[in-house]
């Protein structure tokens, strides 16, 4: 640690009369109370963890040792800490009032005079620093804390609905949750699923007023998206409000999870409250490696938008590859949309796709057998639909994916490392990986190889080449996309639920918080 003064909190949570603390520091330090007891925090694969008892006059500073000097440290606290780094920064627990003072955790009794003049004080600070309407929307957010039903908001991504919140939100509100709670759907107002999503239930405009004072009113937020928008709507802001947020985060996840996603799901990073998996192997890898979480959070129920699936079999093949990072625009701040990328047509993924879909042997063998197909981009390349090429049997498209729609009508899917392979299985219909970029994928994509084989563990033929692409799926085209026993063997060992009876596993779990 060296001269460093600052210690990361990242997390910051009571109960039970117990501080409980959780940060990515790995190098050691100790904790020191007003007793000169020493707290010697726990430590994990991701950092450490310590716990500090709560009573009236406690008082909790961070030290490390440099050449046999003792050194005290400067906590800085993260975003799922009531405490802000704001000077008059406080929040109350189960009959105490805790704050950050002289870089100490300070531990007070809790009376009337002394929150109304900590309050007193923040109020003050706020209004100096905090943005202009930061009192108004503190004050909604608290009276519609303390009145009526708890809230609950789902969502997808921020400009479409269609994945498990969609699913989850639906079953919710067919059922008598909708009595018991106050739930809404989260979607862009500019997004053509908006309205549409009005047919369910009660919907909020993203970026809103209402969105920011319901989110802190919250009790639960429950997303398939993991960006920090799902419980963060006041962006550089946040450190403002965040002492109010009380909600809880569950992540219904947007795919089965094959490869290790424990450097942006771990726990310091989203701090979830229920992780969903559908997959045995998938459910060990979340809790026995570097996520952070355990079976208290990881519940194998299913995918929400599983219970959507049945076989509608058309005669259509869709082409569904997965997005890369290293060619992937910014995203637009605050939002799941990307902006355009001029140079993305200079790319391997796309020469790639452009000439797998535009192949003259693949387009006359899909004729012949009276087949027609759709190529959809992943929504982080969206905006590139206008640089492919279409032609008489295969068709772009350009703009919001229903994938139930394509899962339930589709003979046929060609994709790569995509997860939507699963969904696909789910059916028990075949499946062709064309991975022409294997050995650079895991190099420059956001992921780290899991415990998936492609080879070993895939519902189809794995290609790495144009032309053995094209061959695996005429070949398919010939059997009528006929699944092979081996695959489907495969498939049956591969999830642990068939049914659709997934949404009602999820809301079961959630209730059990």
């Amino acid at each position: 640690m060296g001269k460093s003064k600052k210690i990361n909190i990242q997390i910051l949570e009571t109960n039970k009369k117990i501080i409980h603390i959780e940060g990515s520091e790995k190098e050691s330090f100790f904790i020191k109370n007003e007793k000169d007891e020493i707290f010697t925090p726990g430590s994990l694969s991701y950092g450490y963890a310590a716990d500090l008892p709560i009573y009236t006059g406690a008082r909790y500073g961070f030290y490390c040792k440099d050449n046999d000097k003792t050194i005290k440290m400067r906590p800085s606290y993260g975003k799922f800490s009531p405490l802000t780094g704001l000077k008059n920064s406080f929040f109350c627990s189960e009959g105490f009032i805790i704050k950050s003072v002289s870089n100490e955790i300070r531990v007070y009794a809790d009376s009337f005079k002394t929150r109304w003049a900590s309050q007193r004080r923040l109020n003050k600070e706020l209004q100096e620093k905090g943005p202009s309407d930061v009192l108004a929307i503190r004050k909604e957010a608290k009276k519609l804390q303390n009145s009526g039903k708890p809230i609950w908001i789902l969502s997808d991504r921020t400009d479409k609905a269609g994945d498990n919140g969609e699913a989850l939100f639906k079953y919710l509100m067919s059922s008598d949750a909708k009595d018991k709670y106050d739930m809404y759907f989260l979607i862009e107002e500019s997004s053509p699923d908006y309205i549409r999503m009005q047919q369910y239930g009660k919907v909020i405009p993203f970026g809103s007023r209402e969105h920011q004072v319901k989110e802190l009113a919250a009790e639960m937020v429950i997303s398939s998206s993991g960006e920090d928008w799902v419980f963060n709507p006041f962006k550089k802001d946040y450190k403002y409000f965040r002492d109010l947020r009380k909600s809880k985060f569950v992540f219904l996840q947007h795919g089965v999870i094959k490869d290790d996603l424990s450097g942006w799901l771990n726990k310091l990073n989203k701090n979830m409250a229920i992780f969903v998996t559908s997959v045995k192997d998938e459910y060990d890898s979340i809790c026995n490696t570097n996520y952070g979480y355990g079976p208290d959070v990881v519940k194998m129920t299913g995918l929400p938008r599983y219970d959507k699936l049945h076989n509608e079999r058309k005669k259509i093949i869709a082409f569904c590859p997965s997005w890369r990072k290293s060619i992937a625009a910014n995203l637009i701040p605050g939002t799941s949309d990307r902006e355009y990328l001029p140079e993305f047509k200079e790319s391997d993924y796309f020469k790639f796709y452009n000439a797998l879909i535009n192949d003259e042997r693949l387009l006359a063998a899909m004729r012949k057998k009276g087949y027609t197909g759709v190529f959809y981009l992943h929504p982080n390349h969206i905006r590139q639909a206008v640089d492919f090429k279409e032609n008489d049997v295969i068709s772009v498209w350009n703009g919001i994916a229903n994938y139930s729609k394509i899962f339930n009508e589709s003979a046929l899917l060609t994709t790569d490392f995509s997860s939507v392979a699963i969904d696909f299985a789910y059916l028990k219909k075949p499946v062709i990986y064309t991975q022409f970029d294997r050995d650079s994928f895991y190099e420059t994509h956001s992921y780290v190889e899991g415990y998936y084989d492609y080879e070993r563990d895939g519902f189809g033929p794995v290609c790495y080449d144009l032309d053995s692409s094209v061959s695996a799926t005429i070949q398919a085209i010939e059997t009528d996309c006929k699944t092979e026993k081996k695959y489907e063997e495969r498939i049956d060992r591969f999830f642990a639920y068939n049914d659709q009876n997934n949404c009602e596993r999820v809301f079961q779990e959630i209730l059990k918080l």
